[in-house]
């Protein structure tokens, strides 16, 4: 029984480094080749009901300032179904999740999700 437990453990923790890996090349991406991802319609998602460009300046420079650490602890949140609740920038200002990334992000956010419940199911 410990055998498996530490086996779960083990593979939540791999999955969380996973994960926070696929969220900073998600990032990159949107950063240092938006033609190619608004090509492949990857790119943000629209903003509604604000100036656009404001908006998209203010969220790369959000993007550009976060370490690896960013990517880990919100894998770590995500993992641990813990929640997305109150997301504060380095700024001081609330961060809605949903607006703030590419679709890539969120296919990848939802990913690994599913994974949580395979992740589960393996082990009960």
């Amino acid at each position: 029984m410990l055998l498996v437990n530490k086996k779960y453990i083990i593979i939540n923790f791999l999955s969380i480094i996973i994960f926070a890996v696929l969220y900073y090349i998600s990032d990159y991406l949107i950063i240092n080749y938006q033609k190619i991802m608004k090509k492949i319609n990857l790119s943000k998602i629209k903003i509604e009901n604000k100036i656009e460009n404001e908006i998209e300046n203010e969220i790369e420079n959000e993007i550009e300032n976060e370490t690896f650490l960013y990517y880990l602890w919100f894998s770590f949140i995500t993992q641990t179904t813990i929640g997305y609740s109150n997301i504060v920038s380095n700024n001081g200002k609330e961060v809605i999740y949903i607006t703030d990334k590419s679709k890539l992000y969120l296919f990848f956010n939802f990913l690994q999700l599913i994974s949580i419940i395979i992740i589960a199911s393996l082990f009960i």
